[in-house]
């Protein structure tokens, strides 16, 4: 089976939207997909991505969020899908907005407004702040001829 037909198959048995890590997740514990890439869920998430872009509005999955995937069962229900996601993700910017204001007067160093800001707003948008994978601490960008300094 194709990644995209499995996708379809665990969407459909989870009844819900779902993170395409999950969605790999469950692939292999269904017995309908198997990889031996190193990333499964990049894989599968590249396909995923492949076929929706080339299927566009007939494609039977749809992206509602960052990294969150859903079965296209019509255009209300994909625009009812989205709007759940935008408001949820909007109240949790507020929120975050709120409590920040609150702590402003606490956060003294880098590493306390990195837990109490930065991981937060990250984990809103739909990442695991926990997963190197994911997520790489202190990534270092040289630019130009300052290669390794900060």
């Amino acid at each position: 089976m194709t990644a995209i037909n499995v996708a379809f198959q665990v969407l459909r048995t989870a009844g819900t939207s779902l993170h395409y890590r999950e969605i790999t997740k469950r692939m292999p514990e269904q017995r309908l997909w198997t990889t031996a890439g190193k990333t499964p869920w990049e894989t599968a998430n590249a396909r995923l991505t492949v076929d929706i872009n080339k299927q566009g509005g007939t494609s039977r999955i749809v992206h509602v969020g960052p990294g969150l995937l859903s079965l296209r069962i019509n255009e209300s229900a994909d625009e009812t899908t989205l709007r759940s996601v935008r408001m949820s993700l909007e109240t949790t910017l507020s929120d975050l907005a709120e409590r920040s204001s609150e702590q402003i007067g606490q956060l003294r160093t880098e590493e306390a407004s990195k837990h109490a800001l930065v991981m937060p707003f990250i984990q809103a948008l739909g990442y695991n702040v926990f997963d190197p994978r994911e997520i790489v601490p202190e990534f270092t960008a040289d630019v130009g001829n300052r290669n390794g300094k900060r």
